[in-house]
Protein backbone atom coordinates (compact mmCIF):
# COMPACT_ATOMS: atom_id res chain seq x y z
CA UNK A 1 0.00 0.00 0.00
CA UNK A 2 1.31 3.94 -0.40
CA UNK A 3 0.36 7.28 0.55
CA UNK A 4 -0.31 10.08 -1.53
CA UNK A 5 -0.30 13.60 0.29
CA UNK A 6 -0.94 16.56 -2.40
CA UNK A 7 -1.05 19.79 -0.98
CA UNK A 8 -2.54 22.40 -3.49
CA UNK A 9 -3.14 25.80 -1.92
CA UNK A 10 -3.29 29.30 -3.97
CA UNK A 11 -4.93 31.27 -1.35
CA UNK A 12 -3.97 31.56 2.31
CA UNK A 13 -1.36 29.79 3.95
CA UNK A 14 -1.64 27.12 6.49
CA UNK A 15 0.65 24.09 7.09
CA UNK A 16 0.08 20.05 6.76
CA UNK A 17 1.83 19.15 10.36
CA UNK A 18 2.31 14.95 10.75
CA UNK A 19 3.11 13.47 14.11
CA UNK A 20 2.68 16.03 16.22
CA UNK A 21 2.35 14.68 19.41
CA UNK A 22 1.97 11.09 18.62
CA UNK A 23 4.55 9.30 16.12
CA UNK A 24 3.40 8.03 12.85
CA UNK A 25 4.15 4.46 11.31
CA UNK A 26 4.18 5.08 7.26
CA UNK A 27 4.00 1.02 6.09
CA UNK A 28 4.00 1.63 2.11
CA UNK A 29 5.36 4.38 -0.15
CA UNK A 30 5.21 7.58 0.72
CA UNK A 31 4.94 10.69 -1.58
CA UNK A 32 4.56 13.89 -0.61
CA UNK A 33 3.43 16.87 -2.89
CA UNK A 34 3.71 20.48 -2.31
CA UNK A 35 2.27 23.15 -4.24
CA UNK A 36 1.19 25.30 -1.96
CA UNK A 37 1.78 28.55 0.17
CA UNK A 38 3.31 27.20 3.17
CA UNK A 39 4.71 23.55 3.99
CA UNK A 40 4.16 19.67 4.45
CA UNK A 41 5.77 19.17 7.83
CA UNK A 42 6.27 15.15 9.16
CA UNK A 43 7.47 13.67 12.33
CA UNK A 44 6.00 17.68 13.48
CA UNK A 45 6.32 16.42 17.29
CA UNK A 46 7.57 13.28 17.83
CA UNK A 47 10.80 11.05 17.68
CA UNK A 48 9.72 7.69 16.61
CA UNK A 49 8.20 7.73 13.69
CA UNK A 50 8.55 5.00 11.11
CA UNK A 51 9.25 5.12 7.25
CA UNK A 52 8.65 1.34 6.49
CA UNK A 53 8.49 2.56 2.22
CA UNK A 54 10.41 4.95 0.57
CA UNK A 55 9.91 8.94 0.43
CA UNK A 56 9.31 10.57 -2.73
CA UNK A 57 9.36 14.51 -2.63
CA UNK A 58 8.32 16.96 -5.07
CA UNK A 59 7.55 20.79 -4.34
CA UNK A 60 6.81 23.33 -6.66
CA UNK A 61 4.73 26.49 -7.55
CA UNK A 62 5.24 29.15 -3.91
CA UNK A 63 5.77 26.59 -1.93
CA UNK A 64 7.73 27.17 1.56
CA UNK A 65 8.79 23.75 2.81
CA UNK A 66 8.89 20.51 3.17
CA UNK A 67 10.34 18.92 6.48
CA UNK A 68 11.30 15.49 7.38
CA UNK A 69 11.19 16.37 11.44
CA UNK A 70 10.11 19.66 12.42
CA UNK A 71 11.32 20.56 16.44
CA UNK A 72 14.02 19.56 18.38
CA UNK A 73 14.31 16.23 19.18
CA UNK A 74 11.90 14.72 16.56
CA UNK A 75 12.82 12.31 13.76
CA UNK A 76 12.02 9.02 12.96
CA UNK A 77 13.90 5.72 11.21
CA UNK A 78 13.93 4.96 6.93
CA UNK A 79 13.77 0.92 6.98
CA UNK A 80 16.38 -0.68 5.52
CA UNK A 81 15.36 -1.18 1.45
CA UNK A 82 14.29 2.19 1.97
CA UNK A 83 15.39 5.54 0.21
CA UNK A 84 13.93 8.82 -0.18
CA UNK A 85 13.82 10.84 -3.62
CA UNK A 86 13.31 13.98 -5.18
CA UNK A 87 10.54 14.72 -8.24
CA UNK A 88 10.45 18.23 -9.81
CA UNK A 89 11.59 20.41 -6.82
CA UNK A 90 12.48 23.80 -7.55
CA UNK A 91 11.35 26.24 -4.38
CA UNK A 92 11.63 26.41 -1.03
CA UNK A 93 13.25 24.21 1.27
CA UNK A 94 13.92 20.83 2.22
CA UNK A 95 14.52 19.53 5.50
CA UNK A 96 15.76 16.03 6.35
CA UNK A 97 16.37 15.73 10.41
CA UNK A 98 16.53 13.46 12.72
CA UNK A 99 16.59 11.00 10.31
CA UNK A 100 18.07 7.17 11.08
CA UNK A 101 18.62 5.29 8.02
CA UNK A 102 18.83 1.42 9.12
CA UNK A 103 20.17 0.11 6.09
CA UNK A 104 22.98 0.43 3.25
CA UNK A 105 20.45 1.98 0.57
CA UNK A 106 21.37 4.81 -1.62
CA UNK A 107 19.85 8.04 -0.73
CA UNK A 108 19.51 10.69 -4.50
CA UNK A 109 17.89 13.68 -3.79
CA UNK A 110 18.05 16.56 -6.73
CA UNK A 111 16.49 20.11 -6.57
CA UNK A 112 16.63 23.03 -8.72
CA UNK A 113 15.58 26.58 -9.00
CA UNK A 114 15.57 28.06 -6.04
CA UNK A 115 15.68 25.55 -3.78
CA UNK A 116 17.45 24.59 -0.73
CA UNK A 117 18.43 21.24 0.99
CA UNK A 118 19.30 21.20 5.23
CA UNK A 119 20.92 17.74 6.17
CA UNK A 120 20.41 17.48 10.03
CA UNK A 121 19.60 20.48 11.80
CA UNK A 122 17.77 23.16 10.53
CA UNK A 123 14.52 24.29 12.11
CA UNK A 124 15.43 21.48 14.90
CA UNK A 125 18.08 20.01 16.84
CA UNK A 126 18.10 16.91 15.20
CA UNK A 127 21.27 14.75 13.40
CA UNK A 128 20.77 12.29 11.10
CA UNK A 129 22.70 8.67 10.60
CA UNK A 130 22.88 8.02 7.52
CA UNK A 131 24.37 3.98 6.34
CA UNK A 132 24.04 4.14 2.42
CA UNK A 133 25.59 6.77 0.05
CA UNK A 134 23.82 9.75 -0.38
CA UNK A 135 23.76 12.21 -3.19
CA UNK A 136 22.11 15.93 -3.00
CA UNK A 137 22.04 17.94 -5.88
CA UNK A 138 20.79 21.37 -5.38
CA UNK A 139 21.16 25.04 -5.60
CA UNK A 140 22.07 25.32 -1.76
CA UNK A 141 23.37 22.92 0.51
CA UNK A 142 23.04 23.17 4.46
CA UNK A 143 24.88 20.11 5.52
CA UNK A 144 24.09 20.74 9.36
CA UNK A 145 25.03 17.90 11.78
CA UNK A 146 24.85 14.31 10.67
CA UNK A 147 26.85 11.51 10.77
CA UNK A 148 27.52 9.92 7.27
CA UNK A 149 28.99 6.38 7.28
CA UNK A 150 29.23 6.11 3.64
CA UNK A 151 30.28 8.29 0.43
CA UNK A 152 28.95 11.28 -0.12
CA UNK A 153 28.80 13.70 -2.86
CA UNK A 154 27.41 17.36 -2.86
CA UNK A 155 26.69 18.93 -5.95
CA UNK A 156 25.88 22.81 -5.49
CA UNK A 157 24.27 23.89 -8.71
CA UNK A 158 23.51 27.73 -7.68
CA UNK A 159 24.69 30.17 -6.32
CA UNK A 160 24.77 31.39 -2.27
CA UNK A 161 26.32 29.82 0.34
CA UNK A 162 26.27 26.39 1.23
CA UNK A 163 28.08 25.65 4.28
CA UNK A 164 27.81 23.63 8.11
CA UNK A 165 26.07 26.25 9.52
CA UNK A 166 28.36 25.47 12.88
CA UNK A 167 27.21 22.56 13.17
CA UNK A 168 29.33 19.35 13.05
CA UNK A 169 29.39 16.70 10.67
CA UNK A 170 31.22 13.05 10.77
CA UNK A 171 32.24 11.81 7.47
CA UNK A 172 33.08 8.13 7.69
CA UNK A 173 33.34 7.62 3.98
CA UNK A 174 34.41 9.45 0.65
CA UNK A 175 33.31 13.17 0.79
CA UNK A 176 33.27 14.83 -2.73
CA UNK A 177 32.20 18.79 -2.77
CA UNK A 178 31.64 19.88 -6.33
CA UNK A 179 30.32 23.77 -7.58
CA UNK A 180 28.92 24.06 -10.63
Amino acid sequence: SSLTMNYFSTVGTGYWSMGNGLSDIYNGNLTLNNNSLDRIILCHNSSTNQFNGNIHITQTGSSVGTSLSWNNNTGGALASGRTITTGTYDVGYLYLQGITQTGPDAINISTTGTSQVWIGRGNGNNTNIFNGPITITAPRIWASGSTYNNNVTFNKTGAGDSNNDQRQNIFNGTVEINNT
